[in-house]
């Protein structure tokens, strides 16, 4: 099918052609660096694919929504609830605890900051030692046992982000 996109992989060189002889999108060589280069190669197919227009659907407390991902700034931890903080006015409640949340939006790139909040990576404007200030001027704390963590992540995301 000539819309089928393939990433060839291999930990030898020698190969490369292979993947060249299949019109391979991507070639990736396997070493200390191939997760940042999948995860590279993920983001680029997402955004050829229309990454922008990517949404979510949850069973929110006031019934079934659908989020654009771009929208979301960040999550946070109410009781056993997860708050979804977007562009629109209206916060939405979701029965489920933030750190379960937090997994399963791991790989929309929302990314924990502290114990009770997690932020949407595409959304980061700048970081101010342990603040992070998103595009809308929204201020968050990181905290000190999740700061190493958070700003390994954060360096990931922008690597992928400039190919």
């Amino acid at each position: 099918n000539s819309k089928t996109l393939i990433a060839f992989i291999s930990a030898y060189m020698k190969y490369a052609s292979s993947g060249y002889h299949v019109n391979a999108f991507r070639y990736i060589l396997k070493n200390d660096e191939i997760e940042i280069y999948i995860k590279e190669c993920l983001e680029q197919l997402l955004k050829i694919n229309g990454v922008d227009n990517r949404t979510i659907t949850y069973e929110f407390s006031i019934g079934e929504r659908e989020i654009k991902l771009k929208d979301i700034k960040y999550i946070k931890s109410q009781n056993n609830y997860t708050l979804f903080v977007t562009n629109d006015i209206e916060i939405l409640k979701l029965k489920m605890p933030i750190k379960k949340a937090t997994e399963a939006m791991a790989i929309y790139d929302i990314v924990a900051i502290n114990s009770g909040e997690s932020v949407n990576l595409h959304r980061i404007k700048e970081i101010q030692g342990y603040k992070v200030v998103l595009d809308d001027n929204t201020e968050l704390r990181v905290s000190h046992r999740k700061y190493n963590e958070f700003i390994h992540a954060l360096r990931l995301f922008e690597r992928g982000k400039k190919l």
